[in-house]
């Protein structure tokens, strides 16, 4: 430690050099050169250290639906009353410690469709399944079987848009009994 007039200049641990004022010498104000600070810093910013995952974004998404007004879903989520468990409404980290990793291809599914984001009603699917659960979505039915329409156009090898032309013509009953194998 060497006096620079007001100023001392201090070696770090880290062995950096610094200049610090006495008054920030006597009251222990100045630990160190900044490395500490930063060294502090990391832990406190970490707190789960998945902010980057898949997993993370589906836990945003969900809650902005349920809390965000200017939210482009929350009139089908929050405004009809759904909304993300307490447990997990502030804590990622719970979250995915009840749902845990995401498979590839999969997402989130409430398996009531007006219950709320909660362990008890969410799980991953895959999402060729959760997409048949949105409101909107055709059934039909032949022969005593319901499938969506995609799904009917699959079978038949067809495209959707195909299936959709043709049920603007004639009545899916007719349309399944010419493909059905």
């Amino acid at each position: 430690m060497r006096c620079e007039g007001k100023q001392w200049r201090v070696r770090c641990d880290c062995g950096a050099e610094k200049l610090v004022s006495t008054p920030n010498l006597r009251t222990g104000r100045s630990q160190s050169c900044g490395c500490l600070r930063d060294e502090l810093a990391v832990p406190r910013a970490t707190r789960h250290g998945k902010y980057y995952t898949r997993e993370y974004r589906i836990w945003n998404s969900a809650k902005g639906r349920c809390r965000v007004p200017s939210h482009t879903s929350y009139p089908w989520y929050g405004a009809r009353g759904i909304q993300m468990c307490d447990r997990w409404a502030d804590d990622f980290t719970k979250f995915y410690e009840d749902m845990g990793p995401c498979p590839p291809g999969y997402s989130i599914e409430r398996t009531n469709p007006d219950g709320n984001y909660e362990p008890a009603n969410c799980l991953w699917i895959p999402r060729s399944e959760q997409s048949k659960n949105r409101a909107g979505v055709r059934y039909l039915e032949f022969n005593g079987e319901r499938l969506i329409l995609a799904d009917w156009a699959r079978r038949f090898g067809i495209s959707h848009t195909t299936l959709i032309k043709h049920l603007k013509r004639r009545p899916f009953e007719e349309i399944a009994a010419r493909y059905h194998r």
